[in-house]
Protein backbone atom coordinates (compact mmCIF):
# COMPACT_ATOMS: atom_id res chain seq x y z
CA UNK A 1 0.00 0.00 0.00
CA UNK A 2 2.88 2.28 1.04
CA UNK A 3 4.55 1.77 -2.24
CA UNK A 4 1.27 2.43 -3.93
CA UNK A 5 0.88 5.78 -2.03
CA UNK A 6 4.96 6.76 -3.00
CA UNK A 7 4.67 5.38 -6.58
CA UNK A 8 0.99 8.05 -6.87
CA UNK A 9 3.45 10.62 -5.22
CA UNK A 10 6.21 10.50 -7.68
CA UNK A 11 3.87 10.57 -10.79
CA UNK A 12 2.28 13.55 -9.02
CA UNK A 13 5.68 15.81 -8.33
CA UNK A 14 6.62 14.74 -12.25
CA UNK A 15 3.47 15.92 -13.61
CA UNK A 16 3.61 19.38 -11.16
CA UNK A 17 0.65 18.51 -9.17
CA UNK A 18 1.72 18.24 -5.87
CA UNK A 19 1.96 21.18 -4.48
CA UNK A 20 0.46 21.07 -0.93
CA UNK A 21 -1.84 23.45 0.53
CA UNK A 22 -1.69 27.40 -0.91
CA UNK A 23 -0.79 29.66 1.60
CA UNK A 24 -3.50 31.89 2.47
CA UNK A 25 -2.66 34.57 5.15
CA UNK A 26 1.11 34.90 4.09
CA UNK A 27 -0.18 36.12 0.80
CA UNK A 28 -1.77 39.04 2.09
CA UNK A 29 1.88 40.18 3.46
CA UNK A 30 2.05 43.22 1.34
CA UNK A 31 -1.43 44.32 2.15
CA UNK A 32 -0.72 43.97 6.22
CA UNK A 33 2.28 46.16 5.77
CA UNK A 34 0.89 48.65 3.89
CA UNK A 35 -1.84 48.77 6.42
CA UNK A 36 0.44 48.71 9.68
CA UNK A 37 2.17 51.57 7.78
CA UNK A 38 -0.74 53.57 7.94
CA UNK A 39 -1.22 53.35 11.43
CA UNK A 40 -3.72 50.61 11.87
CA UNK A 41 -4.14 48.92 14.49
CA UNK A 42 -3.68 44.89 14.27
CA UNK A 43 -6.94 44.16 14.93
CA UNK A 44 -8.16 46.50 12.13
CA UNK A 45 -5.65 45.06 9.58
CA UNK A 46 -7.45 41.92 10.63
CA UNK A 47 -10.68 42.54 9.79
CA UNK A 48 -10.14 44.63 6.98
CA UNK A 49 -7.62 41.76 4.90
CA UNK A 50 -9.83 39.17 6.06
CA UNK A 51 -7.29 37.23 7.95
CA UNK A 52 -6.57 35.97 11.77
CA UNK A 53 -5.08 38.45 14.20
CA UNK A 54 -2.81 35.51 15.27
CA UNK A 55 -1.74 35.63 11.45
CA UNK A 56 -1.15 39.61 11.42
CA UNK A 57 1.27 38.51 14.37
CA UNK A 58 3.52 35.97 12.76
CA UNK A 59 3.34 38.37 9.58
CA UNK A 60 4.93 41.27 11.26
CA UNK A 61 7.00 39.33 13.15
CA UNK A 62 8.70 37.50 10.02
CA UNK A 63 9.57 41.05 8.58
CA UNK A 64 11.34 41.71 12.14
CA UNK A 65 13.30 38.88 12.32
CA UNK A 66 14.46 39.74 8.32
CA UNK A 67 15.26 43.26 9.63
CA UNK A 68 17.16 41.89 12.22
CA UNK A 69 19.01 38.78 10.40
CA UNK A 70 21.53 40.69 8.51
CA UNK A 71 23.30 42.15 11.81
CA UNK A 72 23.03 39.48 13.93
CA UNK A 73 26.82 38.00 14.91
CA UNK A 74 27.53 34.75 14.51
CA UNK A 75 27.58 32.67 17.63
CA UNK A 76 30.70 30.75 19.00
CA UNK A 77 30.57 27.80 21.28
CA UNK A 78 33.17 27.53 24.19
CA UNK A 79 33.56 24.07 25.03
CA UNK A 80 34.72 23.53 28.30
CA UNK A 81 35.91 20.18 30.10
CA UNK A 82 33.93 18.92 32.91
CA UNK A 83 35.96 16.85 35.78
CA UNK A 84 34.33 13.97 36.52
CA UNK A 85 34.45 13.09 40.22
CA UNK A 86 35.22 9.38 41.22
Amino acid sequence: MLERQREGIAKAHSEGKYRGRAPTARAKADQVFALERAGKTREAIAREVGISLVSVYRILRTRKDAEKAPVASPVTRIRTRRQVSA
